[in-house]
């Protein structure tokens, strides 16, 4: 079931169903929580499903600049969300180094850490800076991004970022 979910000066849309142990959910940019739709229909029947909408996705309020406009951010949302019992992380794509952060957070003893981590494909671009050349070709493509996104060139910078992303670089 969907359920609004105060958090200090905004309203997050989640989906919550089952019980036991916990399995949060971690969308996608680009995504909300009915890509795993599927996923937490099969799971409610033995755990406790969890899967909020980010920032900006789903039913939830859109970010109003590239500065955080409210006092909290979805590090913060998920935060929340952890129950005080078991409960495991599983992310796609950004959803998948927000959940990372999240568990690195709580092994620095901050809150109860995961019992696991399920990640699909996490965007770890941090990586290639042990290579010049394809550090550099990612800065390239970062700054053709940013400069398409400021004059309001979405497609632009999406063709930027997905021909990156698949391999194709017409961009560059």
């Amino acid at each position: 079931m969907e359920r609004a979910i105060p958090l200090q000066d905004a309203i997050f849309n989640c989906y919550s169903a089952g019980s036991g142990p916990a399995l949060i959910f971690v969308h996608c940019s680009g995504g909300s929580h009915r890509q795993w739709r599927f996923a937490l229909a099969d799971y409610s029947q033995s755990f406790q499903v969890i899967a909020p909408d980010l920032l900006g996705y789903g039913a939830n309020p859109a970010w109003a600049s590239p500065a955080n406009p409210y006092s909290v951010d979805d590090f913060d949302l998920l935060r929340s969300l952890i129950p005080d019992g078991p409960y495991h992380l599983i992310g796609h794509s950004c959803g998948a180094v927000l959940a990372l952060e999240t568990a690195r957070k709580a092994f620095t003893g901050a809150f109860r850490p995961p019992e696991s981590l399920f990640l699909i494909e996490p965007p770890a671009a941090y990586l290639l800076r042990d290579s010049a050349k394809n550090w550099t070709l990612f800065e390239r493509v970062s700054r053709q991004c940013r400069a398409a996104i400021a004059a309001n060139n979405y497609a632009k910078a999406a063709r930027v970022f997905m021909g990156f992303w698949i391999g194709h670089l017409p961009c560059c």
